[in-house]
């Protein structure tokens, strides 16, 4: 291995913080290994850890390869086999903690070896440990270019990087060399599949007569979803360059506003969409719906926070609605009978100006769309956008780019994106960063994950009301108090509920660590770039110049 990839396997080992770390071995933009020729790999069958693994019996399967791992003498690819099956093992049970010590540990002995380099990468994606997973990944790859796994696992930190083309080029990769894994293939069909494609797979999955009524129905609905996808996007009557929306505040008093938003005209009658960076294109109460003439289409499950078991929402299209000077046509939109805050009929996804920069401005009360800068990768692109982004995930996929940061962006924080949820990386206490949705759409100041919080303050039981799309929370700790820093900025808190946020975890399986809410977002200026995942956060009093509270 070259000095290079041995540098960073002692940054990892040294615990060197991820910001001193890309100082000294860049991560963003590594370019691959030289071009080998790597044979086709075909894997040996499971063994009996392996297979407990398989079958969710991952008790057994510590066991096992923690047995295994203690006999294996001076056999290096046998020791890394089974230490990497051994951190599958305890990530599988919740004890993600203790399969990074197993990584750790492993690596004091081989330090070089890729298997062991991509196992401590592997877990600390799975922690949203983004700065320590993408050095050992890195790493791993420079180790060993011809392993299948680390090339899966690679894309997958890619994904979230908003480096799509880098992410594509990892699975080709890892498929050329493993061409019969069925997770590699599903992934890279799952980058190039368009909604024709989507929708003749379908058909031809619902052949068959003899399919349980179960599997039939589920199958049906996934067409419906994408059938509806046939019938328009959000048009702009007139495409514009720039443009500024008000604000109204949601609460007793200025204050005391939980919430901002946006007052719309939905066929012809005012309506208020809470403004929510963490939910995604158009909302309506079943009301506000009712009185736009929208017909549901389809219906869709939804998951959030909540113990009150999943949800639903309908969806239709509108036929006309009116922002400010936006004026739109055949808008997609959901329908939910979830009660929401009072004054509000619905909410509206900051993914929605996915075409423009978004700039939030919740202190002087005004919602700013300006043009995106030119991409290199994009040429092509209308300088003045003729659509918004209500239907998000349901969108074919754009052509693949990496992330491009614009010169006038150079400051601007990269943000981990997954569907339309953007995340910051922020460090609680001091510690290592985890990942933080931004969700205007929750009234507090923060959430903290349960397991999370476990492992970086003391918690005392709460009778806080914390609730979510799928209900409300049956049993809510708080922080004694806790000390976040991301995107440059830092906040002191008090009492931050603790609750599980495994539903709103992100694509690929990391584990998010918890949310910055309204609560904190309020005092802030936010410009957020959806196109290549970049956020500025500043304090209104800096809007010039990238700033801080003292640290």
């Amino acid at each position: 291995m070259n000095n290079r990839w041995t540098r960073c396997v002692w940054l990892l080992l040294l615990g060197c913080t991820y910001a001193r770390a890309q100082a000294l071995v860049p991560v963003t933009g590594v370019s691959p290994p030289a071009e080998v020729h790597c044979p086709i790999y075909h894997p040996p069958p499971p063994s009996e850890a392996g297979l407990a693994l398989r079958a969710g019996d991952y008790a057994h399967a510590v066991a096992l390869y923690r047995a295994v791992a203690a006999n294996t003498g001076q056999d290096e690819a046998a020791f890394a086999q089974s230490n990497s099956g051994l951190v599958d093992a305890l990530v599988a049970q919740g004890r993600s903690a203790e399969a990074v010590t197993v990584a750790f540990d492993a690596l004091q002995r081989y330090s070089k070896n890729a298997v062991l380099l991509d196992a401590y990468g592997r877990v600390r994606l799975r922690r949203g440990e983004m700065g320590a997973a993408a050095i050992a990944l890195y790493a791993a790859r420079g180790s060993d270019p011809c392993n299948a796994r680390v090339h899966y696992d690679l894309a997958r930190y890619l994904h979230l990087d908003a480096d799509y083309a880098s992410e594509q080029k990892e699975l080709q990769r890892a498929h050329s060399i493993e061409p019969d894994s069925a997770a590699i293939t599903y992934e890279l069909k799952k980058l190039s599949t368009t909604r024709k494609n989507a929708l003749d797979d379908l058909n031809r999955r619902l052949a068959p007569r003899d399919l349980s009524p179960q599997t039939r129905s589920s199958l049906q609905n996934s067409l419906d979803l994408l059938r509806v996808r046939d019938q328009g996007s959000c048009e702009l009557l007139q495409p514009i360059k720039d443009v500024t929306i008000p604000l109204t505040s949601v609460g007793p008093t200025s204050n005391g506003m939980y919430a901002v938003a946006i007052d719309i005209a939905l066929a012809g009658r005012r309506k208020r969409l809470e403004l929510d960076t963490g939910a995604s294109g158009i909302t309506l109460s079943r009301s506000a719906a009712k009185v736009a003439g929208v017909q549901q289409e389809a219906k869709m499950g939804i998951t959030g926070i909540g113990d009150q078991g999943p949800s639903s929402v309908s969806l239709g299209h509108v036929a006309d609605i009116k922002i400010g000077s936006l004026e739109l046509r055949n808008c997609l939109v959901e329908i939910t009978d979830k009660t929401l805050l009072p004054d509000v009929d619905g909410s509206i996804g900051g993914d929605t100006f996915s075409s423009f920069v978004l700039t939030l401005d919740i202190p002087d009360r005004n919602l700013r769309l300006t043009q995106l800068p030119p991409s290199p990768d994009d040429e092509a692109s209308r300088p003045t956008p003729a659509l918004l982004d209500t239907e998000s995930e349901l969108m074919d996929h754009p052509p693949l780019h990496d992330r491009y940061i614009p010169a006038e962006m150079a400051t601007w924080t990269k943000a981990f994106r997954s569907g339309h949820k953007l995340y910051l990386a922020t460090s609680i206490n001091g510690g290592q960063s985890r990942l933080f949705l931004m969700d205007t759409g929750s009234p507090g100041e923060a959430l903290i994950a349960m397991d999370t919080a476990k492992e970086v303050a003391s918690l005392s039981p709460s009778n806080s009301v914390v609730g979510g799309a799928n209900g409300e929370v049956n049993r809510v700790s708080t922080t004694e108090r806790i000390d976040l820093q991301f995107a440059g900025l830092r906040e002191n808190l008090r009492n931050v509920p603790v609750v599980n946020l495994g539903a709103v975890g992100m694509d690929g399986g990391s584990d998010v660590a918890g949310i910055l809410g309204f609560g904190t977002l309020r005092n802030l200026v936010i410009k957020i770039d959806y196109r290549d995942s970049l956020v500025q956060l500043l304090y209104p009093h800096s809007e010039a110049e990238r700033s801080s509270k003292p640290k």
